[in-house]
């Protein structure tokens, strides 16, 4: 059985290889809340309530042009 970035109980498989290393490098925690955000958002526009955490995320990358380009 292949398992993908959403595992068979619903929650969210950080371990996944699709994820890359955004979900453990140093801005792990703003894409990990982020992408948390979107995947559970019932907003209309979904994700549209997650600005906040994206932005977060995209602050914390621009720290780090090296690492996200």
């Amino acid at each position: 059985m292949r398992i993908g970035v959403i595992l068979p109980n619903g929650t969210i498989n950080w371990a996944c290889p699709c994820l890359g290393t955004a979900s453990i490098g140093p801005c792990s925690k703003y894409f990990r809340a982020a992408f948390k955000c979107f995947h559970f958002s019932e907003a209309d526009i979904k994700g549209s309530d997650c600005l906040a955490e994206f932005d977060k995320l995209q602050e914390c990358m621009k720290k780090f042009p090296n690492l996200y380009k």
